[in-house]
């Protein structure tokens, strides 16, 4: 067959490859034969081979270019958690210590997972939905899972956003309404009456709805306008903003960096960030605390990687982007982390409080003390423009992802093409304003005196442990429950290179095992507050965990007993993957 294909004459026997049948190797390696004599122009054989597949799938959306691509799973990747999360997990456990589990779990979690979401978005061109549905409909449920987990995401982050477009307008004001008149000697320089009281008028518990904040409503509402706006022809433009939106954080950020190291006790400041504190790495929690922070930082779990994967050319590399992107987001986190501790230690350096006694934790970070810094400096009108213009685009740039990843898996159900309902034509452009429009609706609850509480409600039961959950799930579902080595033909023959041996090792062992021990751990940690809260606050957030597990329950109860779409097992897919390589070769 092979000299039909090729034309070749009859060469020696080749080196077998691993993890593939011998008419897997014998069809793999002829197609990518080095020898002059059978391929003189084996390169655009490739290209035109990569072409034919790509025009296979020219229905879906796509990034215009591959640093479209790169900006938006960056601006997603790197958004309010490397600003006031990952400063605060470095300060709080040892310094310099915790980068020791960090990069660790990086290894072990945060680059085969990337790889892994992006690889089966991109070879299956579709969401989590239709992912698992193509392979058996009573799996489908497990893709629902993580678009899920997005929805919960994405209300409570569009109100932090919300948040920062509220702030950022309040910074054109002078004096700035949050700086503190008169200080006198060794007093905070903060206050937080003006975030807590004046702004959020927090009432005194989730029982406790109050009425509506309307600042709070309207730049609720504000945010998920512009979002659909830039999202509603889909990433083909909302690629083209990211270049913009998702690089101007840094540029934003090295300029306070630059100000912040000139300032007086900064690297007092940076000090305490990276001075080690051995005893630390003993303790669990510094080692919880950073696998978590991985998988936060990467933003597996959430389907939006599957997503943006599968608006790639079906032939683009993955291997390169699986590095680089984690580790920019980690760069991203040391880059806000000297902005924030340079200004802490100026701060200090000021007033004489010790930055340990500074709460430095979440949005006390980013909406009490660093903007009170920045009152005490010149021009710090201006600073705070650019400090809260950052955590805009920031926001802008995870909506984005979190839209398109709830707009995608929906739009998949019509197979890229406009669904009627009651005659009526559904677009693209609707799909996705009814998705903003949903999102808004939430404004009804966070934007009450009890908002702040349903937030940290939400990030706790909604997120914290489904978001673990589903990276587990999808992991172990493809190397346990079906056969990886199905997957890696399509990867090998449709991207020209294989899953490196490295990511299907750890893709089979340490990330399962990672994330089932984190996912076990986040439930103890859940049960344990039982009784510290009020008995229907925990009703109500164990309903909100488990409602997305409905999904699984549904899907596979109704169709269990049903024959699997590719055949009735692995083994009978993996006969059919061959014979469609194969026919493919053939007609190529």
């Amino acid at each position: 067959m092979h000299e039909k294909l090729f034309g070749q004459k009859e060469r020696p026997k080749p080196k077998p490859l691993t993890l593939l049948t011998k008419n897997e190797q014998y069809k793999l390696e002829h197609w990518y034969d080095e020898n002059k004599d059978a391929h003189e122009n084996r390169g655009e054989h490739r290209a035109a081979f990569n072409r034919q597949l790509d025009e296979n799938h020219h229905e879906r959306d796509r990034f215009n270019s591959y640093y479209e691509y790169l900006v938006s799973v960056l601006g997603f990747a790197a958004g309010f958690g490397s600003v006031w999360r990952f400063p605060y997990l470095i300060f709080k456990n040892g310094g310099g210590v915790f980068l020791i589990p960090y990069f660790i779990f990086l290894f072990l979690i945060g680059f085969p997972s990337f790889y892994f979401e992006t690889a089966i978005g991109q070879i299956f061109q579709r969401g989590p939905p239709l992912i698992f549905e193509k392979i058996h409909k009573k799996w489908k449920g497990l893709g629902i899972f993580p678009v899920c987990v997005n929805f919960s995401m994405s209300t409570y982050y569009n109100l932090i956003l919300a948040y920062s477009i509220y702030f950022l307008w309040k910074s054109f004001t002078y004096p700035l309404p949050w700086k503190l008149e008169n200080l006198e000697e060794n007093q905070k320089p903060w206050n937080k009456d003006y975030f807590y009281k004046n702004f959020l008028n927090s009432s005194s518990g989730l029982d406790e709805l109050g009425g509506i904040v309307w600042p709070i409503f309207f730049c609720y509402l504000l945010s998920q306008v512009i979002v659909y706006f830039c999202i509603q022809k889909g990433v083909s433009v909302s690629g083209k903003i990211a270049l913009f939106t998702a690089t101007s954080p840094y540029i934003l950020l090295f300029i306070l960096m630059l100000r912040g190291l000139f300032l007086e006790g900064a690297f007092t400041g940076i000090s305490y960030l990276f001075s080690p504190d051995w005893s630390k790495l003993s303790d669990l929690q510094v080692w919880v605390d950073a696998a978590n922070q991985i998988i936060f930082q990467v933003s597996t779990g959430c389907g939006v990687l599957i997503i943006f994967g599968s608006y790639r050319p079906v032939s683009q590399e993955i291997k390169q982007t699986s590095y680089m992107v984690p580790m920019l987001t980690v760069l991203c986190g040391f880059l806000a982390s000297f902005v924030i501790f340079s200004f802490m230690g100026y701060m200090s350096h000021l007033t004489g409080q010790s930055i340990q006694d500074i709460p430095l934790s979440g949005p006390d970070l980013a909406f009490v003390v660093f903007p009170a810094v920045l009152t005490l400096m010149p021009f710090s009108n201006l600073l705070s423009i650019i400090f809260f213009l950052t955590m805009v685009f920031l926001g802008i740039d995870t909506q984005f992802a979190f839209m398109d990843g709830l707009a995608g898996s929906i739009e998949d159900e019509f197979h890229g093409t406009d669904a009627k309902i009651f005659n009526i034509t559904i677009t693209q452009k609707h799909i996705r304003m009814g998705i903003c429009s949903i999102v808004s609706l939430s404004a009804f609850l966070y934007s009450t005196q009890a908002g702040f509480y349903y937030l940290e409600f939400i990030d706790s039961y909604g997120v914290g442990i489904n978001l673990i959950t589903a990276v587990f799930m999808e992991v172990y579902f493809f190397n346990w429950m079906e056969n990886w080595d199905t997957l890696e033909i399509k990867i090998t023959q449709y991207i020209g290179e294989p899953t490196p041996q490295i990511y299907k090792t750890l893709l089979k062992y340490s990330v399962p095992v990672f994330t089932g021990l984190l996912g076990g751990l986040a439930v103890i940690l859940q049960l344990l507050k039982i009784n510290k809260q009020a008995w229907w606050v925990s009703i109500i957030g164990w309903a909100f965990t488990l409602y997305p597990y409905y999904a699984i329950y549904y899907y596979y109860k109704k169709y269990k007993d049903e024959k699997p779409i590719q055949g009735k097992t692995s083994q009978e897919r993996e006969e059919q993957g061959n014979k469609e390589l194969e026919q493919e070769l053939v007609e190529y």
